[in-house]
């Protein structure tokens, strides 16, 4: 599907992550759009989630 054939490098996973944050996106989009009082929750919520995942990935070695 997405493989390098001359480096032998598989993209699945950035294109995974890229599809992931897409929806993970849409949802929060949604989420504000439908209830435009906790959009101040929502992003909270969001920042949070993005340092824990930056926190993960960085333990990780990515």
């Amino acid at each position: 599907m997405l493989h390098d054939r001359s480096s032998g490098c598989d993209h699945r996973p950035v294109s995974l992550s890229l599809v992931h944050r897409s929806v993970e996106g849409l949802f929060d989009l949604l989420t504000v759009l439908v209830h435009p009082g906790v959009s101040k929750d929502v992003e909270v919520l969001v920042l949070s989630h993005e340092n824990r995942h930056s926190a993960v990935n960085a333990v990780a070695g990515h």
